[in-house]
């Protein structure tokens, strides 16, 4: 298990069973890079390459503009949990499927601030 300050860009798969290390989840090089995560382009893969050679996450992903990122664990077996000013997300795994889940760091009305 490695506790990173600075963050890293992850991979993702919709198939649960392709990410089991810490070393495949920071393993980018053969994944797809979506610019504006739009509909045009993932139209430009072929079926089924984006599930073979997977996406990466960016920062972006979890980090709104007005939030700040603080640290990320990923543990022997590429589970994730992201920590954020304002949240803490985590990459679950439900059954064969890989699915982001956030939740507010803090209670309603309640800020970091305090």
């Amino acid at each position: 298990m490695t506790l990173y300050r600075e963050w890293h860009d992850l991979l993702h798969y919709r198939d649960s069973e392709k990410i089991t290390t810490e070393a495949q989840r920071l393993d980018i090089s053969q994944a797809i890079r979506f610019e504006t995560n739009s509909a045009r382009e993932y139209l430009q893969y072929a079926e089924g390459e984006i599930e073979h050679r997977g996406v990466v996450v960016p920062e972006t992903n979890f980090v709104a503009s007005d939030d700040e990122f603080e640290a990320m664990e990923i543990n022997a077996i590429g589970h994730v949990t992201i920590w954020t000013r304002d949240y803490v997300f985590g990459i679950i795994r439900d059954g064969n499927a890989e699915r982001f889940r956030g939740f507010p760091r803090h209670p309603p009305g309640e800020s970091s601030a305090t």
